[in-house]
């Protein structure tokens, strides 16, 4: 097995842009708290109906795009190959069956809780379950939303994981709380920039370090790594153009359709018509920013695949992982 020569750490422009974040998202939370006290509770909730559109997509951004998909997809994919692209693509007949069949339903009912639409269809006890299902689900997927980019966070900084988590989950608690769904909207709007700016200087740096795109491609293709059109239909193969194309839309669609995170966000705008028009353009800055993460999985790790003869290459210390 082949053994990483030299371990890297945060450069102090690292440390600036990571205090940054925390100490903006934290000062977002105090700025709206102000109109929070004042507000009513369909206001704290909604934000009054007044938010801005593009503020609200890069939310949605937020929301469908975790530390574990910037982590996940790369190494997914240069696992297994570039077949999982074909996800973006059901990322749009998602957004077009939401904002066509979903959206109408709780703007026309004027809902703030996908909740209350169980409540009227069914019955307050479907509601009551329905929702502490809901709440079981958020606490398990937000541990693992949590420990992954802190253990990433832990191998670059040094700091104790369990540390990591507590300021991060402090700060992300003290803003939401705060300054309710205004402040939670434009600090998503700051971290999807940052993400996204981030994973797209990985990417250019890393293609540039390895001699282009050309070179990317090129090694890419010698490492079988390069599909796109694998219609198996076998269903024990990990990744065909029916398992990814069907099986991401459905669950895209069941997210981002009845998702209380999403419904939430797209309540916030005044208008049927601006919340279709805010699902489109999520699914345009969706796919933008689900496509880098896909991409950036290919210059520095097929450099390093073929350099060493395929073998694995260990970045997470074991000894360090607990």
């Amino acid at each position: 097995m082949a053994a990483v020569s030299e371990r890297g750490y945060f450069h102090w422009i690292d440390w600036l842009v990571f205090a940054f974040m925390l100490l903006v998202s934290a000062a977002a939370g105090l700025w709206h708290f102000r109109r929070a006290q004042k507000s009513s509770t369909q206001d704290y909730l909604l934000g009054g109906k007044s938010l801005g559109l593009f503020p609200v997509s890069a939310s949605l951004v937020a929301s469908f795009i975790s530390g574990v998909t910037i982590l996940g997809t790369p190494a997914e994919i240069y696992n297994f190959g570039t077949q999982y692209w074909i996800t973006i693509i059901s990322i749009f007949f998602s957004g077009l069956v939401v904002a066509t069949v979903y959206l109408p339903v709780f703007t026309t009912l004027r809902l703030s809780s996908v909740y209350e639409y169980l409540e009227i269809r069914f019955s307050r006890a479907v509601r009551i379950l329905i929702s502490f299902i809901f709440v079981f689900d958020v606490v398990l997927y937000q541990s693992i939303v949590v420990y992954v980019p802190a253990l990433a966070l832990n191998q670059v900084s040094g700091i104790d994981i369990h540390l990591i988590g507590t300021i991060v989950c402090t700060v992300c608690v003290f803003y939401t709380v705060l300054g309710g769904i205004r402040a939670v909207v434009w600090t998503d709007a700051l971290q999807v920039g940052v993400m996204v700016a981030a994973v797209i200087s990985v990417t250019a740096l890393g293609t540039y370090h390895i001699g282009g795109v050309s070179e990317v491609w090129s090694r890419a293709s010698e490492l079988n790594r390069v599909q796109f059109l694998n219609f198996d239909p076998s269903p024990y193969t990990r990744h065909t153009v029916w398992t990814v194309l069907f099986g991401s839309w459905l669950y895209c669609t069941a997210y981002i359709s009845v998702n209380q995170t999403m419904v939430q966000r797209y309540r916030s705008l005044e208008s049927t018509r601006m919340s279709q028009c805010l699902k489109k353009l999520d699914m345009f800055h969706a796919s933008a920013a689900g496509t880098p993460s896909c991409r950036n999985k290919c210059p520095c790790q097929l450099c390093w695949h073929s350099e060493c003869k395929g073998l694995a290459i260990i970045f997470v210390h074991p000894e360090e992982e607990g």
